[in-house]
């Protein structure tokens, strides 16, 4: 399908790496996802990370009033100690004390199957604060997506819902046809294709499938909340987080304050989403 949004990709696109040149890789080893065309179905061949890269969001944040959205990082330094917040500022002041915009980040991922007809695959980001200095602001935010995979028969999976973080509850987009997205390198975007375009909120980050919003304070806290695509989060990788896990231990080890869906919780949630 063409795409939805006209010239609205152009601001940053020209600047973006395509997908096969980036750090995008599982950080273990796994075969590389195949290059399908839009939602043609995924043959499993025993190896639940191929799902990882196949369906795995097209992350875009936002710019405004002067302001770049809180940039995701890492949840730990030094390979294992919690980070530090980053300092709340009142409205507008998304940034301070964020990394720069394109800087690496981590999206943490977990696989599972369901149900055994679904196979579910979270991504989750870190944000060293979330909001503003007052009532609608804390210390760290954790936000995700889930891609859920549906059995098509004969060892095939195709695409069939988006679920959304929202503001401590979840939007569920369940017709892949109308869902916006990209291809496999993120170049050519439209509606039912192979990886979700996620828009991730200006002052609280969460998570949509389509730009716009309001820029005042107290639509951050709404479904108003403002996103668009002035920046591509491409310069990622992915980090499985497996119950048991050291990765997992890492979370568990650590008090998050009110950013309680942290990668370890989520993925023992995950079906029950």
């Amino acid at each position: 399908m063409n795409a939805p949004r006209g010239s609205l990709r152009t601001a940053m696109r020209p600047h973006r790496t395509i997908l096969g040149a980036l750090a995008l890789a599982v950080l273990g080893t796994f075969a590389s996802a195949p290059t399908a065309s839009a939602n043609e179905p995924l043959e499993w061949k025993g190896n639940l990370n191929d799902f990882i890269a196949a369906g795995a969001p097209d992350w875009q944040f936002a710019r405004a009033l002067g302001n770049d959205t809180c940039w995701p990082s890492s949840a730990f330094v030094n390979g294992d100690q919690q980070a530090p917040p980053a300092e709340l500022r009142p409205w507008p002041d998304t940034d301070y004390g964020c990394a720069a915009p394109g800087t690496y980040f981590p999206t943490y991922t977990t696989v599972k199957t369901c149900f055994g007809t679904e196979v579910r695959v979270i991504y989750t980001l870190f944000f060293p604060k979330d909001g503003f200095s007052g009532v609608i602001g804390h210390a760290y935010d954790f936000e995700h997506v889930v891609t859920t995979w549906k059995y098509a028969g004969d060892n095939k999976w195709t695409r069939s819902s988006l679920l959304l973080s929202s503001h401590g509850g979840h939007k569920v987009l369940t017709d892949w046809t109308k869902i916006e997205s990209a291809d496999i390198n993120a170049d050519n975007w439209g509606y039912g294709k192979e990886r979700p375009s996620v828009y991730v909120g200006w002052g609280k980050h969460a998570m949509f499938n389509n730009q716009g919003g309001l820029t005042d304070w107290l639509s951050q806290t709404t479904d108003n909340e403002f996103r668009n695509d002035d920046y591509a989060g491409d310069n990622t990788s992915y980090v499985i987080v497996e119950e048991g896990s050291a990765m997992a231990n890492k979370f568990d080890e650590y008090n998050w304050g009110s950013a309680s869906s942290d990668p370890t919780q989520v993925s023992r949630d995950l079906c029950s989403y």
